[in-house]
C-alpha cells in the first residue's frame, strides 16, 4: 500500500507568507496528535501508563563470594492516566479528539472533553466540543467566496444559543490584517491587527480593548541561522516603547521547536527549553531549565509503517509514563 501523509496540523489560513504567523493567534485547528503518520489511517488511540518504583518488592535469594544472601527487588507499578483517541474520516481528515481519564469510583474511563469536526467542500464547516460528555460549545466556519479563505466563526454555547463571532480580514494582498472578537449583540470585545513590511513578512502585531484602547503590542524579529533553522523573537510592550516581556523560538525546516526561551521586562531568563528529535522527527530529549533543571528522554518502538506505537518517557533518568499506541490503518479496519 503507498503510503499516504495524513496531516493532522489543519492550518485554515495556509500562508507561507507569515514565518512568524503560527505563533500567534491566527485561525487554525491544532490536534494534540502532533505528528504525522505514514498509511491509510482510520483511528489511532494512545493510553498514557504512570510509571511507580515500589518500595517493597519480591525477595530473591542470590549467591555470592561470601555466601548467599537475600535482597530485595523493587516492584513495578503502572497505573492509567489518561486515554486520548482519534478518528479519521476515507481522505484522511480529522474527524474526533476524544480525551479520556480513569473514573476511581466506576473504575472505568470516563470522557473528560471531546472535540468533532464536519466538513464540507474539503473545508471545516462545524466544530463541536464536549465537557463531561455533554455539549460544551460550537462554531460554525464560514468562507468567503473570492479565495475561500475563513471569513467568520459564529460561536454557540452548550444550549446551542448565540454568543458571538471572530471576524478575520484580509488586506489588499490577501494577508490576514485583522482577528475581532464580537459578543451576541455583536459589539466589539477586543481585536489584534497585523503588520508586514514590503515582502509580506509579520513585523508586528497590536492588540486592542472593547474601546479599540492599545493594550499590547507585540514586535517580530525573524532571521535563520547558518543551519537554516527559523529563529523568531517577539517582543512584548505592555508599556510605551518599553518591553515587557520577551519570547524566542528556533525551529528547524520540520517546525519542531530547538529551542524556546522567555525573559522578563529586565531580560531575566525565565524559561528555556532546548530540544533534540530523531529521523522520524520525534522528540528524543528535552532538556528545561527553570528554577531547577529537568532532562526528559523518550524512546519508541516502531511498526512497519515507522509509526510508533510505544513511547517511553524518562525525567532525569526515572521512568515517568509509557504511552502505547494502538493505529488501525484502513486496510485493516
Amino acid at each position: 500500500m503507498m503510503k499516504k501523509v495524513i496531516v493532522l496540523f489543519i492550518s485554515l489560513f495556509i500562508s507561507r507568507w507569515a514565518i512568524a504567523q503560527s505563533l500567534v493567534d491566527t485561525p487554525q485547528i491544532v490536534t494534540s496528535l502532533s505528528m504525522n503518520l505514514a498509511g491509510e489511517v482510520d483511528s489511532v488511540t494512545e493510553l498514557t501508563l504512570a510509571v511507580k518504583i515500589l518500595e517493597v518488592g519480591a525477595t530473591l535469594q542470590v549467591k555470592g563470594d561470601s555466601g548467599a544472601k537475600v535482597i530485595t527487588v523493587p516492584d513495578t507499578s503502572f497505573s492509567i492516566v489518561e486515554e486520548m483517541a482519534w478518528k479519521f474520516d476515507d481522505k484522511g481528515r480529522l474527524l474526533s479528539e476524544v480525551h479520556n481519564r480513569p473514573d476511581k469510583r466506576k473504575g472505568d474511563l470516563e470522557e473528560v472533553d471531546a472535540v468533532l469536526y464536519s466538513y464540507k467542500n474539503n473545508k471545516v464547516q462545524y466544530v463541536l466540543r464536549r465537557k463531561d460528555g455533554s455539549l460544551s460549545d460550537s462554531a460554525a466556519y464560514v468562507y468567503n467566496g473570492k479565495d475561500k479563505k475563513l471569513s467568520m466563526q459564529e460561536l454557540y454555547d452548550n444550549k446551542r444559543k448565540y454568543t458571538g463571532r471572530i471576524q478575520y480580514f484580509q488586506n489588499k494582498e490577501g494577508r490576514l490584517s485583522t482577528i475581532s472578537h464580537k459578543n451576541a449583540d455583536l459589539e466589539l470585545i477586543k481585536m489584534a491587527k497585523y503588520w508586514y513590511d514590503t515582502e509580506g513578512i509579520l513585523m508586528s502585531a497590536t492588540h486592542h480593548d472593547k474601546d479599540q484602547k492599545l493594550i499590547l503590542m507585540q514586535k517580530f524579529d525573524v532571521s535563520t541561522d547558518s543551519a537554516g533553522n527559523l529563529h523568531t523573537m517577539i517582543f512584548d510592550y505592555a508599556k510605551p516603547d518599553t518591553c515587557t516581556g520577551m519570547k524566542s523560538y528556533l525551529l528547524n525546516d520540520a517546525g519542531n521547536h530547538l529551542e524556546d526561551v522567555t525573559q522578563d521586562e529586565r531580560g531575566n531568563v525565565l524559561y528555556i527549553s532546548t530540544a533534540k528529535f530523531n529521523d522520524y522527527n520525534h522528540i528524543v530529549e528535552q532538556t528545561i531549565f527553570t528554577d531547577v533543571k529537568k532532562v526528559i528522554t523518550c524512546t519508541y518502538e516502531y511498526d512497519d509503517y515507522k509509526n510508533w506505537t510505544l513511547k517511553r518517557i524518562y525525567h532525569n533518568g526515572v521512568p515517568q509514563f509509557f504511552v502505547r499506541r494502538t493505529i488501525i490503518y484502513k486496510s485493516n479496519s
